[in-house]
C-alpha cells in the first residue's frame, strides 16, 4: 500500500463537480487506484494522475493519465442493473451524461458515474515508468448534492 486519504466532497449539487487533490511521490511501478466512497451518493466524472513538474525526459512529455470516469479497469456494484444511460459494460454502474463543461473539455468525459452506494468503488490502472518517477497530483473530479458525503483513495502497487 502506497497509500490512503479521504476527503469530503463539496455539497453543491450532483452536477457541480469539484477537483480533489492529492499529492503524492510515485516511483517507477504498476499502480492501482481504488476510488471509493463509505457514504454513497456522490458522483465521478473524472480521475487524473498529472505530473506535478511537466518536463522532458528524453525528448518525451512525462506522462499525464485522464481518465474519464468510465475507464475503469475493476469495479464494486451492489446493483446487476445500470442506470443513467451511458454504462455499456454490462456491470451494474451507474452512469449518465454529465453537464460539466471541465469533464467534458478538459478531462474528454462525457458521462459521470452516479447513483453511487456505500462502500461500492472503482478501480484504475496506470504505470509510471522510470523516466517518469517523481511528484504527482492526483486529481478526482466528483460531485455531491449533500453534506458530509466522502470519497477515499487508495492507492497500491501491483507486485
Amino acid at each position: 500500500l502506497r497509500g490512503t486519504v479521504s476527503f469530503v466532497v463539496p455539497a453543491q449539487g450532483y452536477q457541480s463537480f469539484n477537483d480533489i487533490i492529492w499529492t503524492i511521490n510515485l516511483e517507477e511501478n504498476d499502480y492501482v487506484l481504488k476510488v471509493l466512497s463509505f457514504s454513497g451518493r456522490i458522483n465521478l466524472c473524472s480521475v487524473s494522475i498529472i505530473p506535478t513538474n511537466s518536463t522532458e525526459s528524453g525528448g518525451a512529455v512525462q506522462p499525464p493519465f485522464i481518465l474519464p470516469a468510465l475507464e475503469y479497469s475493476d469495479a464494486s456494484e451492489k446493483t446487476p442493473e445500470s442506470y443513467g444511460g451511458c454504462n455499456q459494460k454490462g456491470d451494474g454502474v451507474d452512469a449518465q451524461p454529465t453537464t460539466d463543461e471541465i469533464c467534458q473539455d478538459r478531462d474528454q468525459s462525457s458521462c459521470n458515474i452516479g447513483w453511487w452506494d456505500p462502500e461500492e468503488y472503482l478501480v484504475y490502472s496506470f504505470s509510471i515508468p522510470s523516466s517518469a518517477a517523481g511528484m504527482y497530483t492526483v486529481r478526482v473530479r466528483a460531485a455531491a448534492s449533500r453534506a458530509g458525503r466522502d470519497i477515499t483513495l487508495e492507492l497500491t502497487t501491483v507486485g
